[in-house]
């Protein structure tokens, strides 16, 4: 019996889109099996839909963080164009005005993706949770953090531990103290720069985060959280499947183009490689582009060939009725 997803749908994107095809269609596949692994059935409507209201959380939080990268992007993307194009520019004198400015919708707008991205983390908790896996350390100081490492490594999740550690050491603890900032430090987004940098010719400059171009900021962060996201839910799930079966990751340039996920089951055999959690920084949202396919052979030959010969593309022609004049 195939069963049914029971999650609220958060993305009108197609399966072609990265993350549609990873965390819904792959995921969710996944989840089938894991789920009747650990609880030995085939289907259960009350387990399906504790696991499902868990993950939901989650998939609405990487949600809701991308349409802010989005919103943001693009609200960079036309005050840009406006300045440069000298819609929305002043010249008076020695001074210039900016007749429209977006730096109150910019703060309000980075504090919703700094808001979400760090739901995003804090849900995968709960899912690790319901699989008897436990993370909180890894939100806490740094005691407790190490504390918790040690934890899951005597509990035989050392590759997850080394994971978490890393994680947390380049990007997520810094990540997690700016949505903090904003609570408790009224932190806010330096305002966008106008430099005059010609006779009638102004700039936007926009502000940086942790010295970062907000909308380089924005997209690098992304990508890192749907990562963590992602590999912390397949691991997950990969902690209750039988022996016999394992999670192997499917090399980019093997997924289908029209549904490019990345994970797949396998059963455990010689030459098959199991998926090992791993930090790692790639780009989640490359698409995967249709292999190049070689051009054929031509049938000019290298070597000059009389008329009479036989053709070299092994037709058993006359080369002068064969490939001569192609």
């Amino acid at each position: 019996m195939k069963q049914p997803y029971r999650l609220q749908k958060v993305s009108d994107e197609g399966s072609t889109e990265p993350y549609v095809a990873r965390f819904w269609m792959g995921i969710l596949e996944l989840r089938n099996f894991a789920l009747s692994s650990k609880f030995e059935v085939n289907y259960d409507e009350k387990v399906w839909g504790e696991y499902d209201e868990i993950y939901d959380t989650v998939l609405k939080a990487t949600g809701a963080c991308r349409n802010s990268e989005k919103k943001i992007l693009h609200m960079l993307s036309i005050h840009k164009q406006k300045v440069q194009n000298g819609k929305i520019i002043k010249f008076q004198h020695s001074a210039v005005d900016i007749m429209e400015s977006i730096d109150e919708d910019m703060n309000e707008q980075i504090s919703a993706y700094l808001i979400y991205g760090v739901r995003a983390l804090k849900g995968t908790q709960k899912v690790l949770a319901y699989f008897d896996i436990n993370i909180g350390s890894f939100f806490q100081k740094q005691a407790a953090f190490d504390a918790g490492m040690k934890d899951l490594t005597s509990q035989n999740h050392s590759a997850l531990s080394k994971f978490l550690i890393e994680t947390r050491t380049k990007w997520s603890e810094s990540f997690i103290n700016r949505r903090n900032s904003i609570e408790h430090e009224g932190w806010s987004l330096d305002k966008i720069k106008y430099p005059i940098i010609a006779p009638q010719r102004v700039i936007a400059i926009e502000p940086k985060i942790d010295g970062i171009d907000i909308s380089i900021y924005v997209k690098k962060m992304t990508d890192l959280i749907l990562s963590f996201v992602e590999n912390i839910i397949i691991y997950s799930l990969q902690s209750v499947l039988p022996p016999s079966v394992m999670i192997v990751e499917i090399p980019e340039d093997k997924r289908d183009p029209i549904m490019p996920i990345r994970f797949k089951l396998d059963l455990r055999r010689p030459g098959i490689r199991e998926w090992v959690i791993k930090y790692e920084e790639n780009d989640f949202k490359k698409r995967i582009q249709p292999q190049k396919t070689s051009s054929p052979p031509s049938l000019k030959p290298k070597q000059k060939v009389r008329r009479n010969d036989l053709c070299p593309c092994g037709s058993g022609k006359k080369y002068k009725k064969c490939c001569l004049n192609r």
